[in-house]
């Protein structure tokens, strides 16, 4: 459900995308070729979203991360942000706030030197 509505929304910004539906699928995607921006479940089959931040930083990737969650607590809201993640969506989020969010992550890719995306979110 989510996931589909995620979908419309990056579709309606012009945004390239891929879904992944388990963490691994992801994780052995990045190390193929690094995404502009990822968006991450606190929530997740196998590992929880934290874990997936740990885990791309052990990649040593650079890519900006967005943890969205229904349910976060503020200190997983916190640990996030210490393991790298550049922001926080709560859900239900709506377009404007996933735009804000899409442009504060593509400003700190560039802002720490990494290439500017190819389509980022208008």
């Amino acid at each position: 459900m989510v996931g589909r509505s995620l979908g419309h929304m990056l579709k309606a910004f012009g945004c390239p995308f891929e879904v992944h539906t388990h963490p691994s699928a992801a994780l052995q995607r990045l190390l193929v070729a690094p995404f502009d921006v990822a968006l991450v479940d606190l929530m997740m089959p196998g590992i929880d979203g934290l874990q997936f931040i740990r885990e791309v930083g052990a990649l040593e990737s650079k890519v900006p991360i967005i943890l969205m969650s229904g349910r976060a607590r503020p200190r997983d809201i916190v640990e996030a942000h210490r393991l790298g993640a550049v922001d926080c969506l709560l859900k239900p989020f709506d377009a404007a706030e996933l735009e804000a969010a899409l442009a504060r992550a593509v400003f700190h890719e560039v802002a720490d030197g990494g290439p500017a995306p190819a389509s980022p979110a208008r």
